[in-house]
């Protein structure tokens, strides 16, 4: 035989509406107060347990609380339909105590309340500046021209980006390059269509010329795939040697399986 439910149909909803953000305790209270009822705080944890429900309320003591008990009924009976600023004024007038809307709306969020306010700006209204004479450009006037800003950098400054490279200014306004291929330019010219400049004790930092080794990109990956190591250049040149003698045997391989799949005529 099914149980008899705790609620009426009424009561469940009053409930659903109203568990949020309290304690069972004073949800117990406020039903039995809407229905002349007197369900116990038990039976309430009791029904929200079996409900899958949560209030969020975590337990303050009073020296902690933001709100009076009286100053949290109050705000809870008035806080639908109006902005928090008018909410502000009301609890001054009522309590004497001022309290911001930006605390407010955080209060509001940790107990699960919405007061439902649109906050947009109301189509016909009229705008706060109307009749205000027009003030230009928002930095109008901020920043005159000619002036340098205090973080201006000159062309040959060094910084070093967040992936851990150098970068060098060779242009203005803001015309960087990075510092390890000027180095290479300047002492091989550009640098060939499909390599790029390695550093050879794996240190991007150290962009002396003896530090950089040009490769191929083919080379490179294969460098990366086999995890050979790059902690100086002779151990970074045998590593070098060693994904080239690879990428050569790939090649030798796959000639040799072309020309067995295409034999030649007699």
């Amino acid at each position: 035989m099914a149980s008899k439910p705790l609620f009426t149909r009424e009561q469940e909803h009053f409930v659903l509406e109203n568990y949020r953000g309290i304690s069972s305790a004073e949800l117990a209270e406020r039903v039995n107060e809407r229905f002349d009822s007197s369900f116990t705080v038990k039976q309430m944890q009791c029904w929200k347990h079996s409900n899958g429900l949560s209030s969020g309320y975590r337990y303050r003591s009073d020296h902690n609380r933001v709100f009076t008990r009286e100053q949290e009924t109050f705000i809870r009976k008035y806080h639908r339909g109006i902005s928090t600023a008018e909410l502000s004024a009301l609890i001054e007038k009522e309590f004497g105590l001022r309290i911001s809307g930006e605390r407010l709306r955080i209060w509001f969020r940790n107990h699960g309340l919405r007061n439902g306010y649109d906050a947009r700006f109301k189509k016909g209204g009229t705008p706060f500046n109307k009749g205000k004479r027009n003030p230009g450009k928002v930095n109008s006037g901020c920043f005159r021209r000619g002036n340098v800003p205090y973080n201006h950098l000159t062309v040959g400054s060094e910084v070093v980006t967040t992936d851990g490279y150098k970068q060098t200014k060779i242009a203005e306004p803001n015309v960087w390059k990075m510092t390890h291929h000027l180095v290479w330019e300047s002492a091989n010219g550009a640098v060939p269509k499909g390599h790029v400049v390695i550093f050879a004790d794996g240190n991007p930092l150290n962009c002396e010329l003896g530090n950089l080794v040009l490769v191929s990109r083919n080379e490179l990956v294969r460098m990366n795939q086999m995890h050979l190591p790059r902690t100086s250049r002779e151990i970074t040149e045998s590593s070098l040697l060693t994904a080239r003698l690879k990428i050569a045997s790939a090649a030798a391989k796959k000639r040799m399986k072309k020309k067995e799949g295409h034999p030649e005529q007699e």
